[in-house]
């Protein structure tokens, strides 16, 4: 069977190991997007516009550049995505901006691209709400972004789960890596191993000290599956640059499931 981020999206995160993402810059969105407060509150006047319209362009760049380089995407060869439109479509395919963010974003686009623009008391002051919106929106992430994770089928106790996968974004090299653990065999043929392991484990004389205390942790009949999951689990794994686009967002898409 082959498997693909999409055999995996219906699963619950079980795990997750968590970074910072930290900017180029010394100055922080937030920071930005104050100095733009700042310039507007100062009055009206073209200065001011200008001002707080450039901070607020500063504030959703730097905060979008974070974001591409979390996710490991600023080592993309294609130059259609050094560019914010590209960047921002990036962002939409790992949803990482959620739709109606992104109509208000694009809806700015060809503002926010023009060098010389003098914005009006209204075009100032809806770029700052989207721009804080955007970082309100994706703060989170940013602060907490997932970098490893393990996934599990949905079982309300988090046991007896048929697939495990683990997924690591290694953005520093714009790869990341799959591996996973599924269970092919159907439920009849599981149930009887299960039930063949649980007899193995009601005989004491077979037991190692090992086994009676994941026993006596888990119980019988976890620890049966346990083992039928490890012997008979086929194993899988997967390297995905950044450059096969579609197919890296999907699994950036899974791994950020765990945000």
């Amino acid at each position: 069977m082959e498997y693909t981020a999409d055999s995996f999206k219906d699963m619950i995160a079980r795990s997750c190991v968590r970074k910072t993402l930290s900017a180029k810059s010394s100055k922080l969105p937030g920071t930005y997007l104050q100095y733009a407060r700042a310039d507007l509150s100062q009055g009206q006047s073209e200065r001011c516009r200008v001002n707080a319209f450039s901070n607020a362009k500063r504030a959703l760049h730097c905060q979008v550049d974070i974001l591409i380089k979390g996710i490991g995407a600023n080592k993309l060869k294609d130059n259609k995505y050094s560019k914010f439109p590209g960047k921002i479509e990036l962002l939409q395919k790992c949803s990482i901006v959620s739709p109606a963010i992104l109509r208000r974003i694009n809806a700015l686009r060809n503002k926010l691209e023009h060098e010389y623009l003098v914005p009006s008391v209204e075009e100032t002051e809806t770029c700052l709400d989207v721009v804080e919106l955007f970082l309100a929106a994706t703060d989170k992430l940013i602060n907490s972004f997932p970098e490893h994770a393990q996934f599990a089928d949905d079982y309300e106790d988090g046991l007896n789960s048929k697939r495990v996968a683990w997924i690591d974004c290694v953005s520093a090299s714009g790869l990341l890596h799959a591996r996973w653990k599924c269970l092919e065999v159907d439920e009849k043929a599981l149930s009887k191993e299960i039930r063949k392991e649980v007899s193995k484990l009601k005989d004491k004389e077979s037991l190692t000290t090992i086994q009676e205390k994941r026993i006596r942790f888990k119980g019988l009949k976890t620890t049966a599956w346990d083992s039928v999951f490890s012997r008979l689990a086929v194993e899988g794994s997967v390297i995905v640059p950044v450059d096969s686009i579609d197919n890296y967002c999907s699994w950036v898409r899974l791994l950020l499931k765990a945000a």
